[in-house]
């Protein structure tokens, strides 16, 4: 196989390599990543610190996440194994309820609850709080034992409480009477997700003898009783008052149940025991924390000649948890006196004079009033911002200046101007506007915002050559006709950075024979497709061609005709020209020349039309941002592509402000 490679090979080489270099970057910034975040947690505490073995223990963590913190960013923390039953999951927010964070605990042993970040942390800088949670001890804990509860951060810290657990109140209750007991199925959940059957009560009978009972049991709340799961036991009584569950109830047994009524009729309740009647209960929302779920019931009892009524209640709180948290963050936006924001290159405003006002707005978006507030005002290239000036009057601060002591109170704002000026044509203008401010944690916090624009310059370009390719645009590089004749080729480009209206083309004869027939195609651009004016608007970088005959040229004569473009400036209204020579000559047969007099005979060929190439816009430099990135890989592609099918005429000039 042959080693070399063809122009298209080559051709496609230098492509890939276009390819290669500007879009690896775009791929390296969708490259991030969610971070599990270090040194997060500042403090733990758990209290009471002598709980008994059925009080709810309440864990608090302090925490503050760095200033780069991310949206998806996490950090963690495990649980002490004595710890079970923390509600999940659970929201931190600021004090206007937007949440910070969100907290979701596994069903694992050891519980780790791990923190993911909202984007709130992208927007506000010092983001510090706190979270808490209630959970018990686990049954295997036992009273009068002295506990460490240790806890694991996620980035390999370790935290430890000491409590000492006391035994459980005695169960006094008065088995001669009924009584009621509610409780979560599934405590670690406590019907925060799963509202059907998360409930189960039990309505217990005073302890036999007894000749019959019935309980009557009502649904609360808007909850809902399960009839299906509806279980009637008998329970032995022991001498210490405890109960344990012998057997399904055996006796005659009548059962009556809704949705939210209960009625169950028992027969005899022998010495010694009572019986207990459960019932599973579906909530009518999800809990979202420390709600209180109350029923009652009434058991009527006969023994003998007497019958007894008695109610009996319980309530049902589930553990809460939650927390809050805090963010310094101050935004400033700028925009011209026209209302533009024109904070990218790509949003860049023309300034026909290149002169506009400029009209800054401050606001604290933070949850912490700030104080120590200082407005600037960058120019990065081109132009002057000059007068800036703030109005701190309606917060109770100075009417002028940029600086002032503060409180900025939470959502509160001022307003700031300034003068943009002296923004020359040929490039891009920027100036960034900044903010810096104290927030209530002791911190700084900053913002700021870029402004763009340019002045407009119009240019517009026109290249005349033969349809042979020949540019001919001096006398040096004059083509010969031999019999006097030639098709002409033109292309008009816009060139400049706005666009152009009344675009009118014109051909003169300097001296020897005649152009004739000029007309352009402007139809691709939404233009007619024939005749040599349009209104327009010529975009910037758009071109269209035209054709026209040369006939005429003497022998021993030579020819000059001068094309001719004009248009005029959308934004700046200035107009602008530009034009370009054909030079050619006609020999003369019945004297010397330069060629020979005999010229071989060759069979007539069609030369295909060759249009002047489309010269590359030149645009105001913008700069190169994430979210432009692809539109200049496709930018560049364009430019290597067309490239290759340039015809190069040497010796053009370029287009020039005619004004």
């Amino acid at each position: 196989m042959n080693a070399s490679r063809s122009p298209i090979t080559r051709a496609l080489a230098v492509i890939a390599v276009v390819f290669t270099t500007l879009l690896a970057p775009i791929g390296a910034l969708s490259a991030a990543q969610a971070a599990e975040l270090s040194g997060v947690i500042t403090g733990i505490t758990t209290t009471p610190t002598n709980p008994t073995t059925i009080s709810r223990i309440r864990t608090t963590v302090t925490w503050c996440v760095p200033s780069n913190t991310k949206e998806g960013d996490t950090f963690g923390l495990t649980l002490p194994v004595q710890l079970v039953g923390v509600p999940t999951p659970f929201f931190l927010r600021d004090p206007d309820g937007k949440v910070v964070a969100e907290a979701t605990v596994s069903t694992t042993v050891p519980a780790v609850v791990t923190f993911r970040m909202t984007a709130y942390a992208e927007t506000h800088r010092n983001v510090c709080g706190s979270a808490w949670f209630e959970s018990r001890l686990d049954s295997s804990v036992a009273p009068g034992s002295t506990q460490e509860l240790t806890y694991h951060t996620s980035d390999g810290r370790t935290f430890t409480d000491t409590i000492t657990v006391l035994p459980a109140p005695a169960d006094t209750l008065d088995r001669s009477g009924p009584s009621k007991r509610g409780v979560f199925l599934d405590d670690a959940d406590q019907c925060r997700t799963k509202t059907t059957d998360c409930l189960r009560w039990s309505v217990l009978t005073p302890a036999g003898p007894l000749d019959s009972a019935v309980i009557r049991d009502t649904a609360l709340q808007g909850t809902t009783f399960t009839c299906s799961s509806v279980v009637v036991q008998l329970l032995t009584l022991a001498a210490d008052g405890s109960v344990t569950a012998t057997a399904t109830y055996a006796g005659p047994t009548d059962i009556a149940c809704t949705s939210t009524a209960l009625t169950v009729t028992v027969g005899l309740i022998p010495d010694g025991h009572l019986v207990r009647v459960r019932v599973l209960a579906s909530v009518p929302a999800p809990n979202a924390g420390s709600i209180t779920y109350h029923n009652s019931a009434q058991v009527t009892t006969t023994l003998g000649e007497t019958t007894t009524t008695t109610g009996a209640a319980d309530d049902v709180r589930s553990n809460s948890a939650g927390g809050f948290a805090s963010g310094d963050a101050i935004s400033i936006r700028k925009d011209d006196a026209a209302g533009h924001p024109a904070d990218t290159g790509g949003t860049a405003v023309p300034l026909p004079d290149g002169t506009t006002g400029l009209v800054f707005t401050i606001e604290n978006t933070g949850s912490t009033a700030l104080s120590d507030i200082v407005v600037s005002d960058t120019v990065v290239a081109n132009g002057t911002v000059s007068g800036l000036s703030c109005d701190f009057s309606l917060l109770g601060g100075p009417g002028t200046g940029t600086t002032w002591a503060g409180p900025l109170a939470v959502g509160a704002s001022f307003t700031c101007t300034a003068t943009l000026s002296g923004v020359q044509p040929g490039s891009l203008h920027e100036d960034i506007a900044r903010v810096t401010a104290v927030g209530g944690s002791g911190k700084p916090v900053d913002d700021e915002n870029p402004y763009y624009a340019f002045t407009p310059h119009p240019q517009i370009q026109i290249v005349k050559g033969d349809s042979k390719g020949n540019a001919a645009d001096t006398p040096q590089t004059r083509v010969t006709l031999p019999d006097g004749t030639a098709s002409l080729v033109f292309r008009v480009t816009n060139t400049g950075t706005e666009p152009l209206a009344n675009v009118r083309v014109s051909d003169v004869v300097v001296t020897g024979g005649s152009v004739t027939g000029l007309s352009c195609d402007m139809s691709a651009l939404g233009g007619p497709s024939s005749g040599v004016v349009w209104a327009g608007p010529l975009p910037v970088g758009a071109s269209f061609p035209c054709t026209a005959s040369l006939t005429g040229v003497a022998e021993g004569a030579d020819h000059q005709d001068v094309a001719t473009v004009t248009g005029v400036g959308t934004l700046s209204g200035r107009t602008v020209t530009d034009d370009n020579p054909y030079h050619a000559t006609r020999p003369d047969v019945a004297g010397p020349t330069d060629t020979p007099t005999t010229t071989p005979t060759t069979t007539p060929t069609t030369t295909p039309t060759v249009y002047p190439p489309v010269s590359p816009p030149r645009s105001p430099t913008l700069a190169t941002t994430g979210a432009e990135a692809q539109g200049w890989a496709t930018f560049a592609l364009a430019l290597v592509c067309g490239g290759g099918l340039l015809v190069v005429i040497a010796g053009r000039r370029r287009g020039v402000e005619r004004q």
